[in-house]
């Protein structure tokens, strides 16, 4: 046993208090991670959360399919088994594409990203708002800067009121992929059953989805 402590007197020279807390936490949720798994198997790869906007191989159009225009898609895994245990980090992985014109973007700039999550046997919906977990730990934007923002915010909004849905499916866009666990953002039970997930944003919805909850061994 004595020789461990070297080792453990290097770690915590390498790590600072901070440092030390996450790798912790890290390590914490991986093993707590042990009892949840999804099918199809790619899901139990990829990262989650409000950063996280790469493509993977669970993202709507992969690898090379072409999203139109103002167009909304979601990906859900088909099952997710867990071991009901106390620990458990309930994880319902969603992973979004969105392509959407600027034109769009500034006419409904106040129709924030929601999602909505219908209970199947229920027939009750839940929803919740995208939020970014880590916005505390971002540099506040001056007043000044705000405010201009906003007034640009409001030039444009109010320029693009004028042109009609058909009328914003031109000019520039953009695309952005995010994988998410909809757990985060939706107040809602994690118990075995179907669950009906989609979501909305910029005055569009995206595809429904369905994933099924179920207990069991985990091999």
């Amino acid at each position: 046993m004595k020789n461990i402590y070297p080792l453990l007197l290097i770690i915590l020279l390498i790590l600072n208090g901070n440092s030390l807390s996450a790798f912790c936490q890290q390590e914490q949720k991986k093993e707590l991670m042990k009892n949840i798994r999804f099918i199809p198997e790619e899901f139990n790869e990829i990262e989650l959360g409000y950063a996280k906007g790469s493509v993977t191989p669970c993202s709507p159009g992969y690898p090379d399919e072409d999203i139109p225009l103002n167009t909304l898609l979601i990906n859900v895994p088909e099952k997710i088994i867990y071991n009901p245990v106390k620990e458990l980090i309930p994880v319902i992985p969603v992973c979004t594409a969105k392509h959407i014109s600027l034109r769009r973007s500034f006419k409904y700039d106040q129709d924030d990203m929601v999602f909505y999550v219908r209970i199947v046997s229920q027939n009750k919906i839940a929803s919740g708002k995208l939020f970014d977990e880590d916005e505390r730990e971002k540099m506040p934007l001056s007043p000044e800067v705000c405010e201009q923002m906003e007034k640009m915010r409001d030039q444009k909004r109010e320029e693009m009121v004028k042109y009609s849905d058909d009328e914003l499916n031109e000019g520039q866009s953009s695309v952005r992929f995010m994988n998410l666990n909809v757990m985060t953002y939706v107040d809602m039970p994690f118990l075995p059953g179907k669950y009906e997930i989609w979501y909305t944003f910029r005055g569009l919805e995206s595809n429904h989805s369905v994933v099924e909850i179920i207990v069991g061994e985990l091999k």
